[in-house]
């Protein structure tokens, strides 16, 4: 039996470096743009995510693409 999959969402992620603790841990905050188009090639939504980053007042150390998909039995 064969597995095919079906791409459902898309989110975009970006994670920035707000600096570290008292414990010189690093800070890290978390931006998640959700509802992005499942066929958006990796480069557009890569583009996107380093424009964003730039307008924000911390620095972005990860831009990141997540998929989630239905694994389907043909």
């Amino acid at each position: 039996m064969a597995i095919d999959t079906q791409k459902l969402s898309t989110s975009l992620i970006i994670k920035l470096d707000a600096g570290v603790n008292e414990n010189g841990r690093p800070i890290n905050k978390i931006f998640t743009l959700k509802r992005i188009k499942p066929a958006a090639a990796d480069q557009d939504v890569y583009d996107v995510g380093t424009s964003l980053a730039e307008i924000m007042k911390l620095p972005a150390s990860e831009i990141s693409r997540q998929d989630l998909s239905a694994l389907i039995s043909e």
